[in-house]
């Protein structure tokens, strides 16, 4: 039973979050943001944030950077938009699956032109 109230507290936090960022977040860095994933603990008490941005990588860490920045306004932010009893502690966690996942298209899109299939 707290397993799925954790789940669907992740699911609209993941929907909240990105209203948030793309509506009420003025820095423009954070509009590139992708969130990959969110995971909230059983009580409730904290919840990971699993982020991504595309471009270079210089620009991501600065992005990510604004992000952790800005955490206490999307918190408190999610606290007027969701009426729960007890706000967790949001922890962002930039998420390197994509860059990976692109690198890996990569590398198979260069075997395929070397071995000329």
């Amino acid at each position: 039973m707290k397993d799925y109230r954790a789940q669907r507290i992740a699911g609209l936090f993941k929907r909240e979050i990105a209203t948030i960022v793309f509506s009420d977040a003025a820095d423009p860095r954070l509009k590139r943001l992708t969130i990959t994933h969110v995971e909230v603990t059983p009580d409730i008490k904290h919840a990971r944030v699993y982020v991504s941005f595309p471009g270079e990588p210089k620009e991501s860490e600065e992005s990510f950077r604004a992000l952790q920045k800005a955490s206490s306004y999307i918190r408190s932010s999610l606290s007027q938009h969701i009426q729960i009893r007890y706000m967790p502690e949001i922890e962002f966690i930039y998420d390197h699956s994509l860059e990976k996942a692109c690198h890996i298209i990569e590398l198979l899109n260069t075997i395929e032109k070397k071995s000329g299939c």
